[in-house]
């Protein structure tokens, strides 16, 4: 066994490099299995297969079940035998292990959980430490940016004992230079205020512009719709107003609903004045509904119309 020796602040630690295990943990002696099965093999095979030869029928299923049971018992003896030669077998192993975990196993791992801790806990500190001068150098820039919405933990480090501080530096750099291309990205875009609450929310400058544009083309669209429809609205009022004012003159639409009411003769409409100028007439527009279950007559009605020259389909 080799011997080391080292120095620390206030103690002098001795260190064993190589524990010679030799002689430790050996077998004395194997255990020693004395077996004749083979002897027994083909008397075993015999039985099994003149029990297998048997044909069970109503007349002989008793001694098909004989034979069955006979098997089933020796295979029992055997298997109780073996048990107990592996029961003898393993209990000076177990015996062995339980020293062995009492000596050994209860020792070291206590000791590995121990160190385990203690390696975690300063390079944890390291990684504080790590931490600690990014987080100052990133308030440091962004205050000298003048960015207030942001915060250290948006850039995402992921700190190890094997990344520098350099590296983190200059992913702390990284990370506020992109917000400040954002900033100034958005500085030339119409509706700013708009566009900078979007990118305040996810650092994504493109994202934001085209949100809010989006937005904006979806109000443009809505507005045209509601003017389109106030517009239709609109003309749809004034047609009725024309209709209504038509309606009111009485004196050239009689009550249809009126049974009373006979249809007009030729002889009984008066043609108008022809001599009297046409600007000093009094011109009259009728809209109508006709139903009919004749086609014919709707032609002839459309035809009448046309000559007269007051046909006009809407």
């Amino acid at each position: 066994m080799s011997e080391k020796i080292i120095e620390t602040t206030g103690e002098v630690v001795e260190i064993v490099d190589d524990l010679d295990t030799t002689g430790l943990i050996e077998v004395k002696q194997l255990p020693v299995i004395v077996e004749h099965l083979l002897q027994i093999r083909d008397m075993v095979t015999e039985r099994v297969e003149s029990a297998l030869a048997l044909e069970c029928t109503e007349d002989n299923k008793q001694a098909v079940k004989a034979a069955r049971s006979d098997l089933n018992k020796l295979f029992k003896e055997l298997e109780d035998k073996r048990k107990e030669v592996k029961a003898k077998v393993l209990k000076p192993y177990e015996d062995f292990e339980a020293v062995y975990k009492e000596c050994v196993t209860n020792i070291f791992k206590p000791a590995d959980v121990q160190l385990r801790d203690k390696i975690a806990a300063v390079e944890d500190e390291q990684k504080r430490q790590k931490r600690q001068k990014a987080l100052e150098y990133f308030e440091e820039y962004r205050e000298a940016l003048g960015i207030d919405f942001v915060s250290f933990d948006d850039v995402g480090l992921n700190i190890t004992l094997n990344v520098s501080d350099k590296k983190l530096k200059e992913e702390c750099k990284t990370f506020l230079d992109r917000v400040m291309e954002g900033l100034d990205l958005i500085a030339t875009q119409e509706h700013q205020e708009e566009i900078l609450v979007e990118f305040k929310e996810t650092l994504n400058a493109a994202s934001a512009i085209t949100v809010v544009k989006n937005r904006y083309q979806r109000i443009e669209e809505e507005r045209k719709r509601r003017e389109e429809a106030e517009e239709r609205k609109r003309a749809e009022a004034e047609r009725q107003a024309e209709l209504d004012a038509i309606l009111a003159e009485e004196e050239i639409l009689p009550d249809f609903e009126d049974e009373a009411f006979v249809a007009p003769t030729a002889e009984d409409i008066s043609v108008p004045d022809e001599s009297e100028p046409e600007e000093q007439r009094k011109k009259y527009v009728v809209a109508f509904k006709y139903e009919t279950y004749n086609k014919a007559s709707i032609g002839q009605l459309v035809a009448i119309m046309k000559q007269e020259g007051t046909y006009e389909q809407l």
